[in-house]
């Protein structure tokens, strides 16, 4: 029979007793540490209210992958940060956790260049939160972009169907350093 949309089989007895195995086995569980002071729900589990403040503490999850010249595969890491932190935070955060320093980063976010004057931009202002996820290069060595880049008045831009959806730039960069 089906449950949830899921094709099962009976393997013998019947179909109520089955489904309370099935459904017992399953238990769930918070992995964070109570104190004293924490409201906990039956079974040791913090009540939600409690999860909430407690991953809110522990910031936003951004996921980062940078690439090393034609280095496969590229270095990831996730970074944890606050909606006040600033893309600079963000950076040196990015540093701690692959040891490439934060004026050899080139990062991209929505396909487009986080340049020196994203620094100063809170996490907030920009609308990025947990799960979100940045790609970048390592300039430590010479970089070979994929998907390929363009020049714009506002940095680097990745040039792909989605962000040029009409007409491709003239100028592409698939390696090498940018000014």
């Amino acid at each position: 029979f089906f449950f949830f949309g899921i094709a099962s089989h009976r393997r013998g007895g019947d179909d109520d007793g089955d489904r309370r195995r099935r459904t017992s086995d399953v238990t769930t569980s918070a992995t964070m540490a109570t104190d004293e002071s924490k409201q906990v729900a039956a079974g040791g589990e913090l009540n939600m209210l409690d999860m909430v403040e407690e991953f809110s503490k522990r910031g936003n999850q951004i996921f980062v992958s940078m690439r090393k010249g034609k280095d496969y595969p590229p270095t990831c890491c996730d970074v944890r940060a606050q909606y006040e932190e600033t893309i600079l935070d963000l950076k040196k955060k990015v540093e701690e956790a692959t040891g490439v320093p934060v004026d050899k980063q080139l990062l991209f976010w929505h396909f487009v260049e986080l340049t020196e004057a994203y620094d100063n931009k809170t996490l907030l202002d920009l609308n990025l939160h947990t799960g979100f996820s940045l790609t970048g290069y390592d300039l430590t060595e010479t970089p070979h972009y994929w998907p390929p880049v363009t020049q714009t008045p506002e940095g680097l831009k990745m040039v792909t169907k989605s962000t040029y959806p009409n007409e491709m730039p003239k100028k592409v960069i698939t390696e090498g350093y940018v000014n």
